[in-house]
C-alpha cells in the first residue's frame, strides 16, 4: 500500500528471457533444420550451418514437428529427460499414421544403438519399449534398417537389467517368428559379429563412455553390462545358426577366438562375465569344435584352472563346460598337469559338496570320472579312494545335510560311479570286493551312525537297494551281492549289540538306529519306498463323474511300499536281517519294558511277517530250539511273552495288539480261540 510499484526485470538490449518451451514452438512452426547421422554426436542434433545444404539422405523435410522435439530430448544427457522423451516417443509411434512412422525410421537406428547401451537401466527399457513400437507399426519398412539396429538389440536380449532384457526379447519376438528368427540373424551375421568384436576386443571401459559426463563406477559398469550381454548374445548366435552358415565366416569368428583379450574374459573379476565366457566356450564345443583346433591348450587350462571356482553362480557353467572340452578337444590332458592342477581341484569342490551347487555339479562327475584317462589314474586303488573319500566328506557339509535335493544329488553320484567303477574292473574279483566292503558297508556305516545324516541316509537307502537289485539280477555279481548281505548282517549285529559292562543301559542312539535300520530295510525291499510319499496329489471330482456312479479311489502310498520283489535269493538275504532287527527289539523290550521298540518291531511284522519271523522271537523265550515245522509252537510267543504285556500297563500298547493280530495269521483254529478267550479277559 503506497509503495512503488514491481517493474520487470530488465535485460540487455530489452531482450526475452529464454525459454525452452517458447524455443520448442518456434521449433516446431520453423521448417526442418536438423542434419542426419553423419554429423550428429552421440545421438543428438546440430542445426545447420547457414551456407550448408542438405541432401534428402540427411533429413526429411516431412518430419513431424512433434517427432522434432521428442528427438531433439533423446540426445539431452538427463537421464530423466531421456526417458520421458521415449515414453512421448512410443505413444507418438502408435498413434501416428504409416508415412509419418516412415519418416522417422532413418532418424531412429543411430539414437536406439545409443539409447540400448545407456548407463540408466530405465532408459534402456524405454529404449527396447519404444524399439517395439517401431517394429509394431513399421513392420515391413523396418526391413531396409534391420543391419543398423542388429548389434546393439540383438545382445540387449541379455541385459542383466531383466526388464530391459525382456523389453529386447519381446521386440525381437514381435519383429521375427520363430521360424524367421535363424534367417534374420544370417541377415545380420556380419553386423552382429562386428559388434561384439568390437565390444569385447576394441573397446575399454573408458572408450565406451565419455568420461565427462558420466562417473567412473557408471563406466565400468557399463562396460561390465555390455561385455556380459555381448558374450550371451554370441553364445545365443552360436546355437542358432546352422554349421554351413557358421562355416561361411569362419575368418571372422577365428578373428574373436583366437585373440588374447578373448581367453582373459575367464579370469575377470566379474563373475557374470566369467559366467558368460563360460557359456560361450560350452556353445563353441557343441556348435563350432572347428574354432577350437588351434585353442587346445587356452581351453583346457581355463576350464580346469577353474574347477573349484569360488562364485557359486559360475561353478555349474565351468563345469558345464570342462565336459565339453573334454569331448571336443581330443589331447586336452596334455595340455594341463592332473597331479598338480586337476585333481587337487576335484578333491576340493568334493570334499565342500560342491559349495552348494550339488545338484547341478555332481550329475557331472559319472561322465568327468568316464573321461580321465588311465594314465592320470595309474594307480586305482588309491585314486578311487580319495574320489569316494572326498565325496563322503562332502556329504556332511552344511549345504548338503539341510537340502534334500543337494543330498539326492550327492548320494545318487556316489553310487552311480561305484557302479560304473565296478562294472569297469569287474574281471578282478579281489579289487572289487574291496570296494564293496569299503565303500559301499562303509557309506551305510555313516548313515547309520551320524545322526546329522538323516536327509543324505533318506537318499542314499534307494540307491543302494537298486544297485543291490541291479546286481541280484545281472550275471557276473553273486560273490559281491553276497558279500554285501554277510557284511551287512555282521553291521547290524554289531551296531544292535549292547555293551556287557552295562546290560541294563539304554543308548541315547538306540532308537535313531532303530529308526534307520528299519528305512533301510523297507527300501532294500523296495527301492522306491522313500520316494512313494512325493507322490502323493491332490484330484479334484467333478459332480458329473460322481452322477454316474463312477467313484475315485485314492491310491494308497503302502502299495508301493509294500510290494515284495521277485528275487528269491534277496528276499532270503533280507529276511535274514529283518529277523536279527526284530530279535533286537524284542530283546530290547523285555530288557527296558519300554514299549518305544515295539512301534519298530510291528513295522518290520507288517511288511515282512512270515512264520519264521515269529519262530526267530519264540526262540528269545526258549531254551531249546523249536523247529519251523511245528504247528502248536507258536502259541508260546503269545503265553510266554505276549499276554504277560498285554496285562502291563507300561508295555502295553496300539503296537502290541498290532503284533498280537499279526501272529493269529500263523495259529491254528484252537489256537486262536484260546487267544482271542484270553484277550476278552485282559
Amino acid at each position: 500500500m503506497g509503495g512503488k510499484h514491481k517493474q520487470a526485470q530488465r535485460t540487455k538490449n530489452n531482450a526475452r528471457p529464454s525459454s525452452s518451451g517458447r524455443s520448442a514452438e518456434l521449433l516446431g512452426n520453423s521448417a526442418a533444420t536438423f542434419v542426419g547421422f553423419t554429423a550428429a554426436k552421440d545421438g543428438g542434433f546440430v542445426p545447420v550451418l547457414p551456407g550448408f545444404s542438405v541432401t534428402s539422405e540427411e533429413f526429411d523435410p516431412n518430419l513431424n514437428p512433434h517427432f522434432h522435439l521428442v528427438l531433439k530430448k533423446m540426445g539431452k544427457k538427463d537421464s530423466t529427460t531421456k526417458l520421458k522423451a521415449l515414453q512421448e516417443f512410443s505413444e507418438l509411434i502408435k498413434n501416428s499414421e504409416s508415412e509419418a512412422v516412415k519418416t522417422v525410421l532413418p532418424l531412429w537406428p543411430r539414437l536406439y544403438c545409443c539409447l540400448a547401451v545407456d548407463v540408466d537401466h530405465r532408459v534402456r527399457e524405454a529404449a527396447h519399449q519404444a524399439q517395439r513400437a517401431v517394429v509394431l507399426r513399421a513392420k515391413r519398412n523396418l526391413a531396409p534398417y534391420l543391419r543398423q539396429l542388429a548389434g546393439p538389440w540383438f545382445t540387449s536380449q541379455y541385459d542383466t537389467y531383466a526388464p530391459a532384457a525382456s523389453a529386447a526379447s519381446l521386440a525381437f519376438q514381435d519383429a521375427f517368428p520363430p521360424k524367421k528368427i535363424t534367417e534374420a540373424i544370417i541377415f545380420c551375421q556380419e553386423e552382429i559379429l562386428n559388434y561384439i568384436f568390437d565390444n569385447l576386443i576394441v573397446q575399454t571401459a573408458q572408450t565406451l563412455s565419455n568420461p565427462k559426463t558420466v562417473t567412473a563406477e557408471e563406466m565400468e559398469a557399463k562396460y561390465q553390462r555390455v561385455v556380459v550381454s555381448s558374450l550371451q548374445g554370441y553364445a545365443l548366435y552360436l546355437h542358432k545358426l546352422p554349421a554351413e552358415q557358421l562355416q561361411a565366416v569362419h575368418p571372422a569368428n577365428k578373428k574373436l577366438i583366437s585373440s588374447k583379450k578373448f581367453w582373459k574374459l575367464a579370469k575377470h573379476t566379474s563373475a557374470l562375465i566369467r559366467n558368460a565366457w563360460f557359456s560361450v566356450l560350452t556353445a563353441l564345443c557343441q556348435k563350432a569344435p572347428d574354432l577350437l583346433t588351434d585353442e587346445g591348450a587356452r581351453a583346457a587350462l581355463a576350464v580346469f584352472g577353474n574347477l573349484d571356482e569360488t562364485d557359486s553362480t559360475v561353478l555349474p557353467t565351468v563345469w558345464e563346460a570342462s565336459l565339453h572340452v573334454l569331448t571336443a578337444v581330443q589331447d586336452c590332458w596334455q595340455h594341463v598337469s592332473a597331479e598338480k592342477l586337476v585333481l587337487p581341484k576335484l578333491w576340493h569342490i568334493l570334499r565342500e559338496g560342491g559349495e552348494g551347487n550339488a545338484v547341478t555339479i555332481f550329475p557331472n562327475l559319472l561322465p568327468f570320472l568316464s573321461k580321465i584317462p588311465s594314465s592320470v589314474c595309474s594307480n586305482k586303488q588309491d585314486f578311487y579312494d580319495k574320489f569316494f573319500d572326498s565325496i563322503r566328506h562332502g556329504l556332511s557339509q552344511k549345504s548338503v545335510v539341510q537340502s534334500a535335493a543337494e543330498c539326492n544329488a550327492v548320494a545318487r553320484c556316489y553310487i552311480e560311479c561305484l557302479r560304473y567303477i565296478v562294472l569297469l574292473h569287474l574281471s578282478e574279483s579281489d579289487f572289487c570286493q574291496a570296494l564293496v566292503q569299503n565303500l559301499l558297508i562303509g557309506a551305510v556305516e555313516l548313515m547309520l551312525k551320524d545322526q546329522k545324516l538323516l536327509l543324505v541316509s533318506a537318499a542314499l537307502f534307494p540307491q543302494v537297494s537298486g544297485l543291490i537289485y541291479h546286481w541280484s539280477n545281472s550275471e557276473g555279481y553273486g560273490v559281491l551281492v553276497q558279500l554285501f548281505w554277510n557284511n551287512l548282517t555282521s553291521l547290524v549285529l554289531e551296531s544292535l549289540s549292547s555293551p556287557e559292562d552295562a546290560p541294563h543301559s539304554r543308548s541315547i542312539c538306540t532308537e535313531w538306529l532303530l529308526n534307520r535300520l528299519v528305512e533301510f530295510c523297507l527300501c532294500l525291499k523296495n527301492p522306491k519306498h522313500q520316494r512313494s510319499s512325493r507322490g502323493l496329489r491332490v484330484k479334484f471330482v467333478f459332480p458329473e463323474n460322481d452322477s454316474n456312479g463312477e467313484s475315485l479311489e485314492a491310491e494308497s502310498p503302502t502299495d508301493t511300499v509294500l510290494s515284495i520283489s521277485n528275487d528269491v535269493h534277496v528276499d532270503r538275504y533280507l529276511q535274514i536281517v529283518v529277523e536279527v532287527i526284530c530279535v533286537s527289539c524284542f530283546k530290547k523290550t523285555k530288557q527296558f519294558c519300554d514299549p518305544a521298540f515295539l512301534f519298530y518291531l510291528n513295522k518290520l511284522i507288517r511288511a515282512f511277517e512270515s512264520r519264521e519271523l515269529f519262530v526267530s522271537l519264540l526262540k528269545v523265550d526258549v531254551t531249546e530250539e523249536i523247529g519251523t515245522e511245528s504247528k502248536d509252537s507258536l502259541v508260546q510267543l503269545y503265553d510266554s511273552t505276549l499276554h504277560k504285556w498285554l496285562q502291563d500297563e507300561k508295555i502295553c500298547s496300539e503296537n502290541l495288539v498290532d503284533i498280537t493280530f499279526a501272529l493269529l495269521k500263523f495259529l491254528t483254529a484252537d489256537e486262536k480261540n484260546h487267544v482271542l478267550d484270553t484277550l476278552c479277559k485282559v
